[in-house]
């Protein structure tokens, strides 16, 4: 293991281990009780309690100084789903505002469909053609295998 591994190894131990401080926590419920309700979901209008805090910015993880600053480090009120959306490149749909959604996409798969079945109903079609074929050629493959193991296995019990 390369050293730059080990000091990020140890640099999230070191994280972890303060996470678990009353320092860290007793500032972290204070930032959510400030900020009750998750900020992903509250950017389309929808209240979700927060539970836990998200840090966007890798400088924040510099000291526990910075870590701890919520204020000046760009940190946000979460919840566990929307923490996912942050790490995932997620954003609320806003289309139903239930799903989530690609943060480049204009809405979710199941919207996409509601508003496109003749395009949905053809991708079903198309990715079903498309694992039949995949399932063929392995057939087929697998049979071609089979084959050339035997032709071996014949020429060497000939010997």
């Amino acid at each position: 293991m390369s050293p730059d591994n080990i000091r990020i190894i140890n640099h999230k131990k070191a994280m972890d281990a303060f996470r678990q401080t009353k320092e860290y926590r007793d500032a972290s419920d204070a930032w959510l009780v400030e900020h009750p309700f998750c900020e992903m979901w509250l950017r389309e209008g929808i209240q979700v309690k927060s539970v836990l805090v998200h840090h966007p910015y890798k400088w924040s993880y510099l000291t526990t100084a910075l870590y701890i600053d919520f204020k000046n480090n760009g940190a946000m009120a979460v919840s566990s789903a929307g923490h996912f959306a942050c790490h995932h490149g997620l954003k609320v749909c806003p289309v139903c505002k239930k799903n989530w959604c690609p943060a480049e996409r204009d809405m979710c798969k199941l919207c996409w469909e509601r508003a496109n079945p003749e395009l949905a109903e053809k991708l079903v079609f198309i990715r079903e053609q498309m694992k039949r074929d995949i399932n063929k050629r392995r057939r087929e493959s697998r049979a071609e295998f089979k084959k050339k193991l035997a032709q071996k296995s014949g020429e060497n019990s000939g010997k």
